[in-house]
């Protein structure tokens, strides 16, 4: 739209009559059922790539952690993020499928190239 043409105020516009048009009708089916998804051919074989050591370190992390302190029930991740050198800051997610979701443990904690909890503060005690 440029500056000669004129706007048109939404009286004028006709109201939308609801299952009138083909459009309506193939946009209602279309929004009632979902797209399924994208199925590889069964020769197809699903290459995974490789980690960087910084990615298999922080892994290695998350699953010591876990290892120590024990499973929290509706667990949704381990956030590990990394402050300097080997120091990193590591937050537990749980929550439900009502969207709640809360941080019941975090954790800075220093680790080894390998991944293996060398200090946290707070100490990691087993909980669950």
């Amino acid at each position: 739209m440029d500056a000669s043409t004129p706007l048109r105020r939404t009286s004028d516009v006709p109201p939308l009559r609801v299952g009138t048009s083909d459009f309506h009708s193939n946009w209602i089916s279309a929004m009632a059922e979902p797209p399924l998804p994208p199925v590889s051919p069964p020769n197809e074989s699903v290459v995974a790539l490789p980690l960087s050591a910084e990615q298999r370190r922080v892994a290695a992390i998350q699953a010591n952690l876990l290892r120590a302190l024990g499973r929290p029930p509706q667990l949704l991740r381990v956030s590990v993020t990394p402050l300097w050198s080997d120091h990193f800051r590591v937050n537990i997610f749980v929550g439900d499928d009502g969207g709640g979701v809360a941080i019941p443990y975090s954790f800075f904690l220093t680790a080894d190239d390998r991944g293996t909890i060398l200090r946290a503060t707070p100490p990691v005690q087993r909980a669950h």
